[in-house]
């Protein structure tokens, strides 16, 4: 009796008896069917695993990947620069698949006759799969660079691009930021969904916390029929002043208010007027600021269009900053009225926040408010939040919220259909006439206080 060949190589293709083979079609081939079945069966949740064990484990990815003689996600690593060589990026691919310790030979005329010599075997670049992937780490830019290797076409192609954020890196290390210690990211491998365990309990989509998402209806995720039901639900897991349970809900999320009554005006959702969107900003970001500390747990909403245009003052004035302004004083009054009819529930949380005032800080503390321009852009660019001492700086309130980092999705704004600029709180620091905004393409830029621009609040819920 002789013993089948079990050398330990993974084959590209199986082979199948034809009829020239003395066997009858089809009935001997089902058998070796059912093994390459199982066999990819077998692979795809080794696969998944490793996936759910998170990007610890791209090394067993590659190594899998390695087999049929690929690439595929390499495991992250830091280049030392923003924008490694073409020659550095494909010697690492070559070791990251084929084994350290090789000698690399790179060819600058035809990259993909590149070669690679470990094991007694010389490869040669070309044999690396198109859209194989590396995270570059350099000083936390986690950009995904993406290998373009078309040897087919006329003329062919052989170069790494840069595509931008690798949204699974940036959402992980924001996560290991926010969960308390001992909490580890789990990544599903069907719904792509990450959880925290052990840590705040709440899970993120790794397509950029919504940043780059539409979200989800929370009508649908908390499974209730009306927004006042959702917005019981979202008190009930937000425990405030208990443990909360975050589970389930990702940054985007949202829910269609049907009509908000300033006390003047009625806006209603209607084919024309879509702007009465509310979206899940960030996660508790307010904890513990303040002089005397926000204690509770919430959740942070902002419109995420425009309900209304309006200026920020009567006359072209910035003294005394936001808290001073006739903006403020409409928002925490006829239209903070309506928005707690329009959700169903006074569960509104004030929070207390140091921002400009115009020369100097104060603690505002509010319910309904306009984000900074720290809160929108993570940094100061046309605003005064830092001031000009460091005794300034100590008491702005350098936190971006989470649905504007990375993106521009939920950083641009519209009111009808069109993209619209929209006031930030933060008072203009090259003048005193006028406040920081969000243009409708999404940068930084200032307006006069009399204008009328796009108002798109933030409130917590608790």
């Amino acid at each position: 009796m002789a013993y089948l060949n079990d050398e330990a190589v993974w084959e590209t293709g199986v082979r199948r008896l034809e009829e020239t083979d003395n066997c009858e079609a089809g009935v001997f081939n089902e058998p070796f069917g059912q093994l390459t079945r199982r066999t990819k069966a077998l692979r795809q949740m080794v696969e998944a695993e490793t996936y759910a064990r998170g990007q610890n484990d791209a090394a067993m990815l590659s190594r899998l990947n390695a087999l049929e003689g690929r690439g595929g996600p390499l495991p992250a690593r830091d280049f030392e620069s923003e924008t490694p060589s073409q020659a550095a990026l494909t010697q690492y691919a070559c070791a990251a698949i084929w084994g350290e310790g090789g000698v690399f030979t790179w060819n600058a005329g035809s990259p993909a006759a590149s070669t690679y010599a470990a094991g007694g075997v010389t490869h040669t670049a070309v044999e690396i799969f198109n859209a194989t992937w590396v995270r570059n780490t350099y000083n936390g830019i986690n950009h995904r660079i993406v290998l373009v290797n078309t040897p087919d076409t006329q003329p062919s192609v052989f170069a790494w691009e840069d595509v931008g954020y690798d949204t699974v890196g940036i959402a992980t290390g924001t996560l290991a930021g926010l969960v308390k210690s001992g909490g580890d990211v789990e990544i599903d491998p069907v719904t792509g969904l990450m959880s925290v365990k052990g840590g705040v309990g709440a899970s993120f989509s790794p397509d950029g916390w919504g940043l780059v998402s539409d979200g989800r209806n929370l009508l649908e995720v908390l499974g209730v029929e009306t927004v006042a039901d959702a917005v019981e639900a979202l008190h009930q897991k937000i425990n405030a002043d208990g443990v909360p349970d975050f589970s389930g809900l990702q940054i985007g999320d949202y829910l269609d208010l049907a009509s908000l009554n300033d006390g003047t005006t009625t806006y209603t959702w209607n084919e024309s007027y879509k702007n009465l969107r509310i979206v899940i900003a960030g996660f508790n970001t307010y904890k513990s600021m303040g002089g005397t500390e926000n204690a509770k747990n919430h959740i942070v909403f902002v419109f995420d269009n425009c309900p209304l245009t309006k200026a920020m003052n009567s006359s072209n004035d910035n003294a005394g900053g936001y808290p001073s302004s006739t903006l403020r004083t409409y928002l925490e009054g006829g239209f903070l009225t309506g928005l707690v009819e329009a959700l169903g529930h006074d569960y509104m949380y004030s929070v207390r926040r140091y921002i400009s005032n115009k020369g100097s800080y104060t603690e505002l503390n509010a319910k309904i408010f306009l984000p900074t321009e720290i809160e929108v852009y993570g940094m100061q660019i046309n605003g005064d939040e830092l001031g000009d001492s460091a005794t300034d700086y100590q008491y702005v309130n350098p936190i971006q919220l989470p649905i504007f980092r990375d993106s521009y999705k939920h950083r641009i704004k519209r009111y009808n259909g069109s993209r619209q600029w929209y006031w930030l709180s933060t008072p203009y620091s090259g003048g005193s006439t006028s406040f920081c905004a969000v243009y409708g393409n999404g940068v930084a830029y200032d307006s006069s206080a009399s204008s009328a621009g796009g108002c798109a609040p933030a409130f917590c819920v608790d």
